[in-house]
């Protein structure tokens, strides 16, 4: 047997650089077993020389008679690496977006569930939001101004607001469409 001891350090440099060697001939033949394949697959597949037709004994091609044939006729080729990785993430951006678009149409949902929620919330003064509420509920006026420590009266208006509510947004929607308009009949405000 081989004594390892006495291999050095050069010996170990060339080694390494004779394995490398070898490993770069092997490669390099791989990539031209590949290039000759691919070569040969488009001689292949490359239409051969005119025919003569012996009707009309005017020239065609077979590749152009190959192609009145049907589509089932006819080899489909196999996609290649690169086609079906870029495929893939195609698939994969769409799946995202389309998670992410369910996602912010989600959020654009909430938010106008919020908005139509300020709205209403603009339209009654902090002061009587508790009267407007129990008036909503369907309290009477005497049950709201003892609970809210305001007058009967002012308990009645807000009674006869909430009943009303609807049509006083309808309202200030015709109101906010003037005033976007710029109308010139003067702008209607109601108090």
């Amino acid at each position: 047997m081989m004594e390892l001891s006495g291999l050095g350090l050069r010996d170990g440099i060339l080694l390494t650089a004779g394995l490398a060697g070898v490993y770069f001939v092997f490669l390099m033949l791989r990539l031209l077993q590949v290039k000759s394949r691919k070569q040969h697959a488009a001689r292949r597949s490359v239409a051969v020389e005119p025919a003569v037709n012996p009707g009309g004994g005017q020239g065609q091609d077979i590749a152009q008679d190959s192609a009145d044939v049907p589509s089932a006729a006819r080899p489909v080729p196999a996609p290649n690496f690169g086609d079906q990785l870029q495929r893939f993430g195609l698939e994969s951006d769409f799946l995202r977006l389309q998670q992410e678009l369910a996602i912010l149409r989600g959020e654009v949902s909430v938010m106008r569930d919020e908005l139509e929620r300020l709205k209403a919330a603009r339209s009654v003064s902090p002061l009587y939001s508790e009267a407007m509420n129990m008036a909503e509920r369907g309290h009477d006026a005497a049950g709201i101004a003892g609970r809210c420590g305001i007058s009967i009266a002012e308990a009645e208006l807000v009674a006869a607001l909430a009943k009303n509510r609807g049509e006083f947004r309808d309202i200030e929607e015709v109101e906010d469409v003037y005033d976007g308009q710029g109308s010139a009949g003067g702008s209607r405000h109601v108090a």
